[in-house]
Protein backbone atom coordinates (compact mmCIF):
# COMPACT_ATOMS: atom_id res chain seq x y z
CA UNK A 1 0.00 0.00 0.00
CA UNK A 2 1.74 3.16 -0.49
CA UNK A 3 -0.08 6.92 -1.72
CA UNK A 4 1.45 9.75 -3.98
CA UNK A 5 1.29 13.61 -3.99
CA UNK A 6 0.26 15.89 -6.47
CA UNK A 7 1.86 18.96 -6.30
CA UNK A 8 2.37 21.92 -9.08
CA UNK A 9 5.83 23.39 -9.58
CA UNK A 10 7.33 26.83 -7.37
CA UNK A 11 4.62 28.43 -5.91
CA UNK A 12 6.16 32.48 -4.90
CA UNK A 13 3.10 34.01 -2.10
CA UNK A 14 2.98 37.33 -0.97
CA UNK A 15 1.86 41.00 -1.96
CA UNK A 16 3.72 41.93 -4.58
CA UNK A 17 4.30 38.67 -6.57
CA UNK A 18 3.45 39.73 -9.31
CA UNK A 19 6.42 41.34 -10.56
CA UNK A 20 7.85 38.08 -9.96
CA UNK A 21 7.03 36.86 -13.61
CA UNK A 22 10.55 39.10 -14.50
CA UNK A 23 12.41 36.74 -12.76
CA UNK A 24 10.86 33.70 -14.38
CA UNK A 25 11.13 35.25 -17.84
CA UNK A 26 15.11 35.70 -17.66
CA UNK A 27 15.30 32.24 -15.77
CA UNK A 28 13.81 30.52 -18.45
CA UNK A 29 15.32 32.53 -21.08
CA UNK A 30 12.45 32.77 -23.10
CA UNK A 31 11.90 35.29 -26.01
CA UNK A 32 8.14 35.21 -26.66
CA UNK A 33 5.42 34.89 -24.32
CA UNK A 34 1.56 34.61 -24.51
CA UNK A 35 -0.92 35.89 -21.87
CA UNK A 36 -4.33 34.25 -21.59
CA UNK A 37 -6.34 36.51 -19.55
CA UNK A 38 -10.16 37.71 -20.12
CA UNK A 39 -11.43 41.39 -20.38
CA UNK A 40 -11.85 42.11 -16.71
CA UNK A 41 -7.94 41.81 -16.48
CA UNK A 42 -7.75 44.39 -19.78
CA UNK A 43 -9.72 46.86 -18.65
CA UNK A 44 -8.49 46.98 -15.30
CA UNK A 45 -4.65 47.04 -16.53
CA UNK A 46 -3.97 44.08 -14.26
CA UNK A 47 -3.15 43.00 -18.17
CA UNK A 48 -1.42 45.88 -19.43
CA UNK A 49 0.94 45.81 -15.89
CA UNK A 50 2.21 42.41 -16.53
CA UNK A 51 2.74 42.58 -20.45
CA UNK A 52 5.16 45.69 -19.23
CA UNK A 53 6.70 43.34 -16.80
CA UNK A 54 7.62 40.61 -19.22
CA UNK A 55 8.68 43.29 -21.52
CA UNK A 56 11.23 45.30 -19.35
CA UNK A 57 13.48 41.53 -19.79
CA UNK A 58 13.37 42.22 -23.74
CA UNK A 59 10.90 39.20 -24.20
CA UNK A 60 7.70 39.83 -26.36
CA UNK A 61 4.35 39.29 -24.87
CA UNK A 62 0.76 38.57 -27.27
CA UNK A 63 -2.30 39.11 -25.57
CA UNK A 64 -5.56 37.17 -26.16
CA UNK A 65 -8.22 38.43 -23.53
CA UNK A 66 -11.49 36.80 -24.92
CA UNK A 67 -11.31 34.36 -22.42
CA UNK A 68 -15.37 33.45 -21.79
CA UNK A 69 -16.11 32.12 -18.13
CA UNK A 70 -17.63 28.87 -19.80
CA UNK A 71 -14.50 28.50 -22.16
CA UNK A 72 -14.69 26.00 -25.29
CA UNK A 73 -12.26 23.43 -26.67
CA UNK A 74 -12.41 25.63 -29.84
CA UNK A 75 -11.59 28.61 -28.88
CA UNK A 76 -8.88 27.65 -26.78
CA UNK A 77 -8.15 25.51 -30.35
CA UNK A 78 -7.50 29.11 -31.42
CA UNK A 79 -5.40 30.43 -28.47
CA UNK A 80 -3.19 27.86 -29.22
CA UNK A 81 -3.22 28.66 -33.05
CA UNK A 82 -2.22 32.52 -31.71
CA UNK A 83 0.63 31.20 -29.38
CA UNK A 84 2.44 28.92 -32.46
CA UNK A 85 1.90 31.66 -34.71
CA UNK A 86 3.83 33.65 -32.38
CA UNK A 87 6.54 31.23 -31.75
CA UNK A 88 5.89 31.22 -27.76
CA UNK A 89 7.64 29.23 -25.64
CA UNK A 90 5.67 30.04 -21.93
CA UNK A 91 2.34 30.52 -21.29
CA UNK A 92 1.03 33.23 -18.07
CA UNK A 93 -2.39 32.42 -16.91
CA UNK A 94 -4.03 35.99 -15.57
CA UNK A 95 -7.25 35.58 -14.29
CA UNK A 96 -10.07 33.27 -12.60
CA UNK A 97 -10.03 29.65 -13.14
CA UNK A 98 -11.23 29.67 -16.44
CA UNK A 99 -8.71 31.84 -17.91
CA UNK A 100 -5.89 29.27 -15.92
CA UNK A 101 -7.29 26.00 -17.23
CA UNK A 102 -6.71 27.95 -21.11
CA UNK A 103 -3.88 28.67 -20.00
CA UNK A 104 -2.96 25.46 -18.75
CA UNK A 105 -4.82 23.44 -21.88
CA UNK A 106 -3.17 25.79 -24.41
CA UNK A 107 0.82 24.98 -23.02
CA UNK A 108 0.21 20.95 -23.54
CA UNK A 109 -1.43 22.34 -27.37
CA UNK A 110 2.13 23.64 -28.19
CA UNK A 111 4.26 20.39 -27.97
CA UNK A 112 1.01 17.97 -29.10
CA UNK A 113 -1.06 17.47 -32.50
CA UNK A 114 -4.69 17.90 -32.43
CA UNK A 115 -7.90 19.66 -30.71
CA UNK A 116 -8.20 19.82 -27.11
CA UNK A 117 -11.29 17.80 -27.38
CA UNK A 118 -9.04 14.85 -28.10
CA UNK A 119 -7.47 15.08 -25.20
CA UNK A 120 -10.42 15.10 -22.51
CA UNK A 121 -10.08 12.45 -20.11
CA UNK A 122 -7.21 10.78 -17.89
CA UNK A 123 -3.40 10.98 -18.92
CA UNK A 124 -3.71 11.09 -22.82
CA UNK A 125 -0.86 13.62 -23.43
CA UNK A 126 2.40 12.27 -25.41
CA UNK A 127 4.40 14.69 -24.50
CA UNK A 128 4.86 17.52 -21.28
CA UNK A 129 3.73 21.08 -22.57
CA UNK A 130 5.86 24.64 -22.44
CA UNK A 131 6.42 25.92 -19.35
CA UNK A 132 3.58 28.13 -17.40
CA UNK A 133 3.28 30.78 -14.64
CA UNK A 134 -0.64 30.53 -13.20
CA UNK A 135 -1.41 33.95 -11.84
CA UNK A 136 -4.95 34.08 -9.77
CA UNK A 137 -7.03 36.71 -9.74
CA UNK A 138 -9.69 34.80 -7.20
CA UNK A 139 -9.71 32.60 -4.70
CA UNK A 140 -11.72 30.25 -6.23
CA UNK A 141 -11.38 27.40 -8.29
CA UNK A 142 -7.97 26.22 -7.04
CA UNK A 143 -7.09 25.78 -11.05
CA UNK A 144 -3.36 27.20 -9.94
CA UNK A 145 -3.22 23.86 -7.86
CA UNK A 146 -4.64 21.28 -10.41
CA UNK A 147 -3.12 18.99 -13.23
CA UNK A 148 -7.02 19.27 -14.50
CA UNK A 149 -8.55 21.89 -17.07
CA UNK A 150 -12.48 22.04 -18.07
CA UNK A 151 -13.92 22.75 -21.00
CA UNK A 152 -16.97 22.69 -22.93
CA UNK A 153 -17.56 20.30 -25.30
CA UNK A 154 -19.19 22.61 -28.06
CA UNK A 155 -21.15 19.69 -30.08
CA UNK A 156 -23.41 19.46 -27.17
CA UNK A 157 -22.50 22.21 -24.58
CA UNK A 158 -21.55 19.84 -21.64
CA UNK A 159 -18.05 20.33 -19.83
CA UNK A 160 -15.41 17.80 -19.40
CA UNK A 161 -11.96 17.48 -17.83
CA UNK A 162 -8.64 17.04 -19.07
CA UNK A 163 -6.55 15.51 -16.68
CA UNK A 164 -2.40 14.69 -16.46
CA UNK A 165 0.33 15.86 -15.23
CA UNK A 166 1.57 17.98 -17.76
CA UNK A 167 -1.26 20.47 -17.31
CA UNK A 168 0.56 21.32 -13.55
CA UNK A 169 1.91 24.48 -13.37
CA UNK A 170 5.62 25.37 -13.62
CA UNK A 171 5.36 28.39 -11.46
CA UNK A 172 2.27 29.81 -9.30
CA UNK A 173 2.59 33.38 -8.07
CA UNK A 174 -0.17 34.30 -5.05
CA UNK A 175 -0.61 38.10 -5.06
CA UNK A 176 -3.09 39.20 -2.51
CA UNK A 177 -3.20 42.78 -4.34
CA UNK A 178 -4.94 40.82 -7.44
CA UNK A 179 -8.06 39.91 -5.63
CA UNK A 180 -9.04 43.86 -4.35
CA UNK A 181 -10.46 44.34 -6.91
CA UNK A 182 -12.94 41.49 -6.66
CA UNK A 183 -16.40 42.72 -6.07
CA UNK A 184 -18.21 41.32 -3.04
CA UNK A 185 -20.53 39.16 -5.49
CA UNK A 186 -17.76 37.35 -6.86
CA UNK A 187 -15.82 36.76 -3.91
CA UNK A 188 -18.79 35.09 -2.45
CA UNK A 189 -19.17 32.81 -5.38
CA UNK A 190 -15.89 31.93 -6.02
CA UNK A 191 -14.95 31.81 -2.40
CA UNK A 192 -17.89 28.66 -1.98
CA UNK A 193 -16.13 27.38 -4.91
CA UNK A 194 -13.14 27.17 -2.75
CA UNK A 195 -14.77 25.94 0.46
CA UNK A 196 -16.53 22.97 -1.73
CA UNK A 197 -13.24 21.98 -3.07
CA UNK A 198 -12.19 21.43 0.49
CA UNK A 199 -15.22 19.85 2.22
CA UNK A 200 -15.79 17.32 -0.76
CA UNK A 201 -11.99 16.57 -0.79
CA UNK A 202 -12.32 15.34 3.22
CA UNK A 203 -15.31 13.73 2.89
CA UNK A 204 -14.43 12.00 -0.36
CA UNK A 205 -13.34 8.15 -0.54
CA UNK A 206 -10.29 8.84 -2.43
CA UNK A 207 -9.25 11.18 1.34
CA UNK A 208 -5.57 10.46 1.73
CA UNK A 209 -3.32 11.91 4.62
CA UNK A 210 -2.00 14.21 1.98
CA UNK A 211 -5.37 15.96 0.72
CA UNK A 212 -6.41 15.83 4.87
CA UNK A 213 -3.97 17.95 5.37
CA UNK A 214 -4.34 20.63 2.66
CA UNK A 215 -7.80 20.57 3.33
CA UNK A 216 -7.79 20.98 7.21
CA UNK A 217 -5.75 24.36 6.21
CA UNK A 218 -8.03 25.27 4.07
CA UNK A 219 -11.47 25.13 6.14
CA UNK A 220 -10.05 26.22 9.01
CA UNK A 221 -8.93 29.51 6.78
CA UNK A 222 -12.59 29.77 5.06
CA UNK A 223 -14.08 29.96 8.23
CA UNK A 224 -12.13 32.78 9.88
CA UNK A 225 -12.12 34.87 6.76
CA UNK A 226 -14.62 34.51 3.83
CA UNK A 227 -17.29 36.54 5.58
CA UNK A 228 -14.55 39.28 6.33
CA UNK A 229 -13.50 39.01 2.42
CA UNK A 230 -16.73 39.42 1.65
CA UNK A 231 -17.79 42.52 4.18
CA UNK A 232 -14.26 44.21 3.42
CA UNK A 233 -13.16 44.06 0.38
CA UNK A 234 -10.11 45.98 1.45
CA UNK A 235 -9.20 43.51 4.21
CA UNK A 236 -5.48 42.37 3.31
CA UNK A 237 -5.44 40.20 6.06
CA UNK A 238 -8.82 38.58 4.85
CA UNK A 239 -7.89 38.61 1.13
CA UNK A 240 -4.19 36.93 1.81
CA UNK A 241 -5.70 34.18 3.97
CA UNK A 242 -8.37 33.34 1.65
CA UNK A 243 -5.82 33.00 -1.28
CA UNK A 244 -3.89 30.63 0.75
CA UNK A 245 -7.35 28.84 1.54
CA UNK A 246 -8.21 28.25 -2.08
CA UNK A 247 -4.44 27.02 -3.18
CA UNK A 248 -4.31 24.52 -0.28
CA UNK A 249 -8.59 23.60 -1.42
CA UNK A 250 -7.08 23.29 -4.79
CA UNK A 251 -4.36 20.92 -3.75
CA UNK A 252 -6.68 19.03 -1.74
CA UNK A 253 -8.88 18.53 -4.33
CA UNK A 254 -5.64 17.19 -6.84
CA UNK A 255 -4.87 14.71 -4.57
CA UNK A 256 -8.38 13.23 -3.49
CA UNK A 257 -11.69 14.38 -5.66
CA UNK A 258 -14.85 16.26 -5.66
CA UNK A 259 -18.40 14.91 -4.79
CA UNK A 260 -21.98 14.78 -5.39
CA UNK A 261 -22.13 18.78 -5.19
CA UNK A 262 -19.68 19.17 -7.95
CA UNK A 263 -21.30 16.92 -10.21
CA UNK A 264 -24.93 18.55 -9.71
CA UNK A 265 -23.63 22.28 -9.75
CA UNK A 266 -21.69 21.63 -13.18
CA UNK A 267 -24.83 19.66 -14.66
CA UNK A 268 -26.76 22.75 -13.54
CA UNK A 269 -23.91 25.03 -15.10
CA UNK A 270 -24.37 23.51 -17.91
CA UNK A 271 -28.61 23.67 -18.24
CA UNK A 272 -28.55 26.78 -17.03
CA UNK A 273 -25.85 28.92 -17.59
CA UNK A 274 -25.31 29.44 -14.04
CA UNK A 275 -21.54 30.41 -12.38
CA UNK A 276 -20.34 27.32 -10.69
CA UNK A 277 -19.65 28.96 -6.97
CA UNK A 278 -23.96 30.04 -7.65
CA UNK A 279 -24.74 26.39 -8.29
CA UNK A 280 -22.65 25.66 -5.35
CA UNK A 281 -24.28 27.60 -2.75
CA UNK A 282 -27.59 26.15 -3.71
CA UNK A 283 -26.39 22.42 -3.86
CA UNK A 284 -23.20 22.03 -0.99
CA UNK A 285 -25.63 22.55 2.25
CA UNK A 286 -28.14 19.99 0.99
CA UNK A 287 -25.67 17.26 -0.53
CA UNK A 288 -23.38 17.84 2.69
CA UNK A 289 -26.79 16.64 5.22
CA UNK A 290 -27.23 14.47 2.50
CA UNK A 291 -23.67 12.84 2.88
CA UNK A 292 -23.64 13.29 6.55
CA UNK A 293 -25.30 9.46 6.92
CA UNK A 294 -22.31 7.71 5.51
CA UNK A 295 -19.51 9.86 7.14
CA UNK A 296 -20.51 11.32 10.31
CA UNK A 297 -17.42 11.40 11.90
CA UNK A 298 -15.76 13.59 8.83
CA UNK A 299 -18.38 15.90 8.36
CA UNK A 300 -18.33 16.52 12.18
CA UNK A 301 -14.78 17.04 12.18
CA UNK A 302 -15.80 19.47 9.23
CA UNK A 303 -17.94 21.26 11.24
CA UNK A 304 -15.70 21.89 14.17
CA UNK A 305 -13.53 23.55 11.86
CA UNK A 306 -16.11 25.69 10.11
CA UNK A 307 -16.75 26.91 13.74
CA UNK A 308 -19.79 25.72 13.78
CA UNK A 309 -20.11 25.96 17.26
CA UNK A 310 -21.59 22.26 17.96
CA UNK A 311 -18.66 20.09 19.43
CA UNK A 312 -20.55 18.21 22.27
CA UNK A 313 -23.69 15.83 22.06
CA UNK A 314 -24.95 12.90 19.60
CA UNK A 315 -22.16 12.49 16.62
CA UNK A 316 -25.06 12.71 14.25
CA UNK A 317 -26.14 16.47 15.69
CA UNK A 318 -22.14 17.18 15.70
CA UNK A 319 -22.05 15.85 11.38
CA UNK A 320 -25.53 17.99 11.07
CA UNK A 321 -23.79 21.43 11.82
CA UNK A 322 -21.85 21.15 9.06
CA UNK A 323 -24.78 21.44 6.94
CA UNK A 324 -26.06 23.96 9.02
CA UNK A 325 -23.24 26.42 9.01
CA UNK A 326 -22.85 26.32 5.09
CA UNK A 327 -26.63 27.15 5.25
CA UNK A 328 -25.85 30.10 7.42
CA UNK A 329 -22.55 31.09 5.17
CA UNK A 330 -24.82 31.21 2.29
CA UNK A 331 -26.99 33.43 3.54
CA UNK A 332 -24.89 35.69 4.88
CA UNK A 333 -22.81 35.85 1.95
CA UNK A 334 -26.22 36.98 0.04
CA UNK A 335 -25.71 34.08 -2.10
CA UNK A 336 -29.10 32.13 -3.18
CA UNK A 337 -30.03 29.11 -0.93
CA UNK A 338 -32.86 27.64 -3.73
CA UNK A 339 -33.21 27.74 -7.84
CA UNK A 340 -36.41 29.42 -6.81
CA UNK A 341 -34.34 32.17 -5.82
CA UNK A 342 -32.90 32.47 -9.61
CA UNK A 343 -36.18 32.19 -10.91
CA UNK A 344 -35.69 28.56 -12.30
CA UNK A 345 -38.33 26.47 -11.86
CA UNK A 346 -37.89 23.10 -13.92
CA UNK A 347 -40.20 21.01 -14.52
CA UNK A 348 -39.32 16.73 -14.25
CA UNK A 349 -38.04 16.32 -17.54
CA UNK A 350 -35.24 19.42 -16.29
CA UNK A 351 -34.80 17.78 -13.55
CA UNK A 352 -34.09 14.06 -14.84
CA UNK A 353 -31.77 15.94 -17.35
CA UNK A 354 -29.46 17.65 -14.92
CA UNK A 355 -29.49 14.25 -12.86
CA UNK A 356 -28.00 12.13 -15.53
CA UNK A 357 -25.56 14.78 -16.24
CA UNK A 358 -24.69 14.55 -12.71
CA UNK A 359 -24.70 10.59 -12.64
CA UNK A 360 -22.28 10.74 -15.74
CA UNK A 361 -19.47 12.62 -13.61
CA UNK A 362 -18.07 9.10 -12.85
CA UNK A 363 -14.83 10.56 -10.48
CA UNK A 364 -17.49 12.58 -8.92
CA UNK A 365 -19.82 10.13 -8.37
CA UNK A 366 -17.56 7.26 -7.19
CA UNK A 367 -15.40 9.35 -5.11
CA UNK A 368 -18.68 10.63 -2.91
CA UNK A 369 -18.80 9.07 0.79
CA UNK A 370 -22.21 8.16 -0.16
CA UNK A 371 -23.64 5.62 -2.58
CA UNK A 372 -25.64 7.66 -5.09
CA UNK A 373 -28.21 7.07 -7.22
CA UNK A 374 -30.11 8.76 -9.96
CA UNK A 375 -33.27 8.91 -7.60
CA UNK A 376 -31.50 10.35 -4.94
CA UNK A 377 -30.22 13.29 -7.23
CA UNK A 378 -33.76 14.03 -8.08
CA UNK A 379 -34.72 14.42 -4.78
CA UNK A 380 -32.08 16.48 -3.52
CA UNK A 381 -32.68 18.79 -6.87
CA UNK A 382 -36.70 18.46 -5.61
CA UNK A 383 -35.18 19.98 -2.14
CA UNK A 384 -33.49 22.70 -4.04
CA UNK A 385 -37.05 23.94 -5.64
CA UNK A 386 -38.65 23.80 -1.88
Amino acid sequence: MFMEMTVPGKVTFGQGALQQTARIVRTLGVERTVLVTNSSMEELGTADQLVGIVEETGADCCVYSGVKAAPTTESTDAVAELARENDCRLVLGLGGGSCLDVAKVVSVLLTNEGSASAYYGRNLLPNPGVPTVMIPTTAGSGAEASPTARLVRQSDGKKKSITDSSLLPAYTLLDPDLLVSLSPELTASTGMSALANAIEAYGSKYATVFSDVFAEEALGRFARNLRASYCSPDDMEARTEMLLAAYYAGLAAANSSPGLASALAQALETRYQLRHGIALAVMLPIVTEFNTHAAPEQYALTADMLESGIDEGPLRDQALACSEALEELVMDLDLPAGLEELDIEPDDEALQEVARMAMENEEAISGNPREVSLEACMAILRESLL
